[in-house]
């Protein structure tokens, strides 16, 4: 597989979840300013360079085939648990209603928790706090790619780029009661990573 579909590839697979997050605010009118749109796209660039130079680390210790098929192999990994995720966000909340569960992951299942003061707007420290949690599966994504040979300097861009592209898509869904339609594309992030890491092992 081309380099650069690679990584435009995995961008998309990783960044997709913003689309449905972007879709919860914009429907229910929470605001995200500019400089939070750069602070979530900065955070997933970071994780997955981070992530990138963890893998390539392993897959210097690897002869080139082994690597290959051990980056494919954690693609579906992470696509795997990225479908079991999506499962488990659909269960049943606590006693009181509220999601459990780390601060990132509650926000990872229910976007509102974001706005942790209720201002209806995502200040820069809550921007963070999101950016790390739409980032949970672009780091494995990230270590795959990297073991694997994939992506290159460019995916850590890309999915910066995907991120903040698929918020601001969500937000315009959202309020224009439109969010069914990113929710409904809940699975597709889980469905390419899978497809890509087939790729690598055919």
């Amino acid at each position: 597989m081309p380099l650069i579909l690679s990584a435009v590839l995995i961008a998309i697979a990783v960044s997709l979840d913003g689309l449905v997050v972007g879709a919860a605010y914009g429907a229910q009118r929470i605001r995200l300013h500019a400089a939070g749109f750069g602070i979530i796209g900065a955070t997933s660039a970071v994780i997955v360079a981070v992530a990138q130079a963890a893998g390539g680390r392993v897959a210097a210790w690897l002869p080139p085939e082994w690597a290959g098929r051990l980056g494919g192999l954690m693609l579906i990994g992470v696509g795997v648990t990225f479908l079991w995720q999506q499962r488990a966000s659909r269960a049943a909340p606590g006693r009181d209603g509220v999601a459990r569960g780390s601060r990132v992951v509650q926000i990872w299942r229910a976007p509102e928790a974001a706005d942790a003061d209720r201002s209806g707007t995502i200040d820069l420290r809550e921007a963070l706090t999101l950016g790390l949690a739409l980032s949970m599966d672009a780091f494995g994504a990230g270590l795959g790619a990297a073991i694997g040979g994939w992506g290159g300097t460019l995916l850590p861009w890309f999915v910066g780029l995907a991120q903040i592209t698929f918020v601001a898509c969500g937000r315009f869904l959202g309020r224009r009661a439109l969010a069914p339609i990113a929710a409904r594309l809940g699975v597709l992030p889980a469905l390419l990573l899978i497809a890509v890491g087939l790729a690598r092992l055919a």
